[in-house]
C-alpha cells in the first residue's frame, strides 16, 4: 500500500518550541523494502534550551539507528536498538550541560512495513490508529497516573485523592535517563488495512482534542492538510498556556488522499455532464412532441378548408400557443440540483 505523509506544528503560547519530529527517507526505496517507512516525535523538557536540544537529538539519532538496520535485522529489534541509543544520546548531553535527570524529552515511534504496524515510545506522546472513523490509543502513556491508578485499585487512596495529585503528569520513563525504565512496543506485527491513518503527536495536541474531534478532523481532507486542520482546531479554543503541539501523519493507501480524490470533480467532468444534460433535454423534448402529434393526428381528422367566414373566425379562441412542457413542469423543477461547480471550487480552495 502507498504510505502520505503529513506534518504540522506549532509553538502555542510557549516563548520556545520544544517538540521535534521527522521521517526515514521514504523515497529510499531500497530501504523501505525491508525497513518500511519511520515517524518520530519528541516533545522536549527541561526549559530554556535544554528540552529542545534533547527532543532534536533524540529524533536524530533514532532516524540515523534505524536507517542503519539491515536486511536481516527485524524491525521491532531495530526500533529498541535506535532508541536505546538516543536515550543514551540524550543522556550524556545532559551530563555534559550539568542537568543530569532534569532534562529529558519523550519519545514515539512508528514503521509501517508490508502492511503491518510497529511502535516504540518512552513518555507521553501518542500513537493513534484511525480505522472507519473510528480512532484508537496504540501506546502507553508513562506518567505517575498510571501508579496512582493501581493505588486506587488497591484501596490505598481514593479517586478523588489521585484526581487532584500534584504529580498525576509526572513521568515515569522517557529519554536521558540512565537506563530506560519503561518502553512500550508491540511484540507482534500489528495489521493494518487501506484507508488506515497513523497518527503520533505530543500531549499539545491530544490535551486539546477530544478523540472524536480527532477522528471527524482526519477523514476530510489530505493527510497534509489533515495535520494542519487539527492544530488550527486546537489554536482556534484558543486555550490559555497552550503547550508546543505537533502532530506526524502516515496516511496508508492513500487514505484521506483517496477519499478526498474520489470526492473531486474535475472541470471536464463537470462539461460532460453538463453536455449530457442538454442532450437529454432535447431527447425528451422531441419525444413528447411526436407522441403529441401522433395522438392529435389519430383524434383529430383534419378536412380541407378553403374558407373561414367573418362568424366562424369569432367563434375561434385566439389562446396562442400552448408549450409542451410548461415553466412549472415538475420534470424541469424536481431535476436534483448539480453542485459540481460549486463543489469543485470549494476542493481546489482545499488543495
Amino acid at each position: 500500500m502507498k504510505i502520505s505523509p503529513g506534518n504540522a506544528q506549532h509553538i502555542g503560547e510557549r516563548k520556545e518550541q520544544q517538540d521535534s519530529f521527522g521521517y526515514s527517507d521514504i523515497e529510499d526505496k531500497e530501504f523501505v523494502r525491508h525497513g518500511g517507512v519511520l515517524a518520530v516525535v519528541a516533545d522536549g523538557m527541561g526549559g530554556l534550551a535544554c528540552g529542545a536540544d534533547a527532543s532534536r537529538l533524540a529524533v536524530k539519532i533514532m532516524l540515523r539507528e534505524y536507517m542503519t538496520k539491515s536486511e536481516n535485522e527485524k524491525v521491532i529489534e531495530a526500533l529498541k536498538r535506535s532508541i536505546i541509543t538516543a536515550n543514551e544520546a540524550v543522556h550524556s548531553m545532559a551530563m555534559e550541560k550539568g542537568l543530569e535527570g532534569e532534562t529529558g524529552t519523550t519519545l514515539v515511534a512508528a514503521v509501517v512495513k508490508d502492511n503491518q504496524l510497529f511502535w516504540i515510545s518512552a513518555g507521553d506522546s501518542r500513537l493513534y490508529l484511525c480505522r472507519n472513523n473510528n480512532i484508537t490509543l496504540m501506546t502507553k502513556d508513562h506518567n505517575y497516573a498510571n501508579e496512582l491508578a493501581r493505588d486506587v485499585k488497591q484501596g490505598i487512596i481514593t479517586p478523588e485523592e489521585a484526581a487532584i495529585h500534584p504529580d498525576r503528569n509526572a513521568l515515569t520513563s522517557f529519554l536521558g535517563m540512565v537506563d530506560l525504565p519503561e518502553i512500550d512496543r508491540n511484540l507482534r506485527p500489528f495489521p493494518l488495512e487501506s484507508g488506515d491513518i497513523l497518527v503520533l503527536c505530543s500531549d499539545g495536541l491530544y490535551n486539546a482534542l477530544t478523540e472524536k474531534e480527532m477522528a471527524g478532523i482526519l477523514n476530510l481532507d489530505s493527510p497534509q492538510q489533515s495535520a494542519e486542520n487539527l492544530l488550527q482546531n486546537v489554536l482556534s479554543k484558543k486555550r490559555k498556556h497552550q503547550d508546543n503541539l505537533t502532530v506526524a501523519i502516515l496516511a496508508l493507501d492513500g487514505s484521506i488522499t483517496k477519499k478526498f480524490q474520489n470526492n473531486k470533480i474535475t472541470k471536464n467532468n463537470v462539461s460532460n455532464r453538463s453536455i449530457k444534460n442538454i442532450i437529454f433535454f432535447i431527447l425528451f423534448i422531441f419525444l413528447v412532441s411526436s407522441l403529441s402529434i401522433v395522438y392529435y393526428l389519430k383524434h383529430n381528422k383534419i378536412e380541407p378548408q378553403t374558407k373561414i367566414t367573418i362568424e366562424q373566425n369569432k367563434n375561434v379562441k385566439k389562446s396562442g400557443k400552448i408549450p409542451l412542457i410548461k415553466n412549472n413542469d415538475p420534470i424541469i423543477n424536481n431535476m436534483p440540483f448539480d453542485p459540481s461547480f460549486e463543489y469543485y471550487e470549494k476542493i481546489k480552495i482545499g488543495e
